[in-house]
């Protein structure tokens, strides 16, 4: 039977994988090493620039502007081929073929805008629409996502596909603290509120999620013991979600990671650690930090 006589087309055995986390937690390392896997689809730089009529689907800016015919062949076939170090010193091999979250940006930004330009009702229409079009072009029935921002999406990502799976990573909010800290130095006044904001930040990202928790299907997993056993967490990962273990390209995943933490809390002054506890104090100690 054709899949999209069973079922796919409709959603109804389409399965959404979801990696939730603060920026800085691990995500990308996982979302980067599920999709690995040959029965998942992800959001590619060729997404939604298939052959289709541009009429049918458009997103600004970049859909259809750079049409590529077949595309997803190309993608199906060549994104096997790279290989990484999982750190962020080299990088990958492999060019464009590869997973890499930032190419969906401009899906998410039709999906999900960050300025609410658009009624809930539009935006799961739209995320079932998108899900189903790219499950299709990569004749799959799972997906796997990630994006910083989606831990504030929760209720719209599961009214749209309630069978969706989530994946939360938390890492010790100091050193998530203090790695993101630049990026808030754009709107504080001083180096202080810019590390009060990013603290701030982690305890928002982590209180999302667990206020769903009991709503959802999650997986929970820290960062610093995933490192500690990348292949085990991998296999419980797949298990959870619904894929064969046995298909899984282990050789292409380090057995172990080195936590980062160390790099950022090492140099952490008194003040800016009296600073980050204090707002983090509650997460930090049910996630067994202090």
């Amino acid at each position: 039977m054709d899949k999209r006589q069973a079922g796919l087309d409709t959603g109804n055995s389409l399965i959404p994988v979801f990696v939730l986390g603060a920026a800085h937690s691990g995500t990308t390392i996982l979302y980067n090493m599920i999709a690995m896997h040959p029965d998942v689809a992800w959001f590619s730089l060729f997404s939604q620039r298939g052959e289709e009529r541009p009429c049918r689907f458009p997103i600004p800016y970049t859909n259809y502007r750079f049409r590529i015919p077949f595309i997803h062949l190309y993608d199906r076939v060549l994104r096997s081929r790279f290989s990484s170090d999982w750190t962020k010193k080299t990088g990958t091999q492999g060019g464009i073929f590869i997973p890499r979250p930032v190419e969906a940006n401009h899906v998410w930004d039709y999906m999900i805008p960050e300025d609410a330009s658009i009624s809930r009702f539009e935006s799961v229409k739209r995320i079932r629409c998108i899900l189903r079009r790219e499950c299709r072009a990569f004749r799959k029935s799972f997906i796997i996502m990630k994006l910083p921002r989606l831990f504030s999406h929760i209720p719209v990502l599961t009214e749209a596909y309630p069978c969706a799976k989530f994946i939360h990573i938390i890492r010790d909010g100091r050193a998530v603290a203090m790695s993101v800290r630049f990026k808030f130095m754009r709107y504080a006044e001083t180096e202080e509120e810019g590390l009060l904001c990013s603290a701030k930040y982690w305890v928002r990202a982590v209180k999302s999620v667990t206020e769903q928790e009991d709503r959802i299907n999650i997986m929970e997993l820290k960062y610093e013991t995933f490192c500690a056993d990348v292949h085990g967490y991998i296999s419980s990962m797949l298990s959870f979600i619904g894929l064969d273990i046995a298909k899984f390209p282990f050789y292409r995943c380090p057995p172990k990671l080195v936590p980062t933490n160390h790099n950022w809390l090492r140099d952490i002054k008194h003040q800016e650690m009296k600073i980050v506890q204090g707002v983090e104090k509650d997460y930090l100690a049910k996630y067994g930090y202090i």
